[in-house]
Parts: structure tokens; C-alpha cells; sequence
């Protein structure tokens, strides 16, 4: 895309200026189109409302999931959260943006090497198997717990994940990951490209 064209030109001049630049742009386009698909998906839905229903949209379930708790009723969804909705579009790419900015900003620019900071870089060299991995347990927390007690529960799990990474990659160096298994691949096609150049 052209945001990824921006940042590979930004990582290949590698200046303060040039990142200042990249961050710029990410920030002002993702406010835009956050704003954007707020704006235009502001309308509420429900399961029976939606044009296309359950089986068009099966995310819409994810309003019976909030509303599963005694504290507040929540009316509907609204068409930017319903994926597969135009607004959806916008707000997902917008609020991508906006979170490659602001990390970019407190990272890359500034330099910013905390404790979360360090937890973040790493969860992000391990999201491909985070969310293979994260995938085996879905289902137990599918309709199974109040939204507090959710929320207290998500968190451990994340950290949960994270030591699991830690140990996998760790001890046995991310042996069968999918991190491992796309550097083998890119190893061996390099190798056989070799041999092809040497006959």
C-alpha cells in the first residue's frame, strides 16, 4: 500500500527527519480515518436489524456477548465495530495507523526503552505464533465469562502467552514456530538458488 511504500522510504533513509515525516503522516491519516468511519458507521445495529443478518455478518453475536452482564444494556452495535461493514474499513485502517504512529514515535524516535516498551518489541517478534498459537484456546473463553472477570482473565492469559513464547523460543530456540519455519524456508530456498548458480 502507499502507507507501507511511506515506511519502507522513511526505514531506507533512516534520518531523524525522515521519521518525524513517516510519523506525521501516520498519525494525521489514521485520525482521519478513524474519524471517517465513526463518522459514517455511527448507526446502531442488532442481529435482527442488520441487512444480511447472522450469517452475513456473525460478529453481530459479539453484542449478545457484551450484553451478558447485569451492570448496563448496551442498545446495539455500531456499523464501524461490525467487521465486514464499510465503516469497518476505515476505522480498522485508521486505528492501525494510529498505533504504528504512536509506537513508532516513542520507539524509533524517541528512544523510549522501558520495561513495556521491551514487552511490546518482543509480543511483537512473536505475534505470528501468538496468534497461531492463541487460536488452540479460543473457544474456552467463547460465552463463558462475565465482561469483568473477561477482561481480568484476557490479561493473564496474554502474559500467559508471552511466557510460553519466552520458554519456546528461549530454550528450544523456536524449534516447528512459524517464525522458524519461514526462516528455514527462506535458508534453504537462498541454498537451493546457490547450487542452481554453481551448476
Amino acid at each position: 500500500t502507499i502507507f507501507g511504500e511511506y515506511l519502507y522510504e522513511a526505514m531506507n533513509k533512516g534520518t531523524d527527519d525522515a521519521y518525524v515525516g513517516l510519523f506525521r503522516i501516520f498519525m494525521v491519516w489514521g485520525i482521519i480515518l478513524v474519524a471517517i468511519g465513526v463518522g459514517f458507521g455511527s448507526q446502531l445495529y442488532t442481529e435482527s436489524s442488520i441487512p444480511g443478518g447472522f450469517l452475513e455478518y456473525p460478529h453481530i453475536f459479539l453484542l449478545e456477548v457484551a450484553n451478558g452482564q447485569s451492570y448496563f444494556v448496551i442498545p446495539g452495535m455500531p456499523e464501524f465495530l461490525i467487521r465486514g461493514r464499510g465503516p469497518n474499513m476505515f476505522y480498522n485502517l485508521g486505528a492501525a495507523l494510529l498505533i504504528i504512529a504512536i509506537c513508532f514515535y516513542f520507539i524509533d524516535i524517541k528512544k523510549n526503552y522501558g520495561n513495556f516498551v521491551k514487552m511490546l518489541v518482543y509480543y511483537g517478534k512473536v505475534s505470528l505464533s501468538l496468534f497461531f498459537v492463541h487460536q488452540l484456546f479460543l473457544g474456552l473463553f467463547i460465552g463463558q465469562f462475565d465482561v469483568i472477570l473477561f477482561l481480568i482473565i484476557n490479561i493473564t492469559y496474554v502474559g500467559f502467552m508471552g511466557f510460553l513464547m519466552f520458554l519456546w523460543m528461549e530454550y528450544a530456540n523456536g524449534v516447528g514456530s512459524p517464525e522458524w519455519i519461514m526462516a528455514y524456508m527462506g535458508s534453504f530456498g537462498k541454498k537451493k538458488r546457490k547450487k542452481g548458480d554453481g551448476s
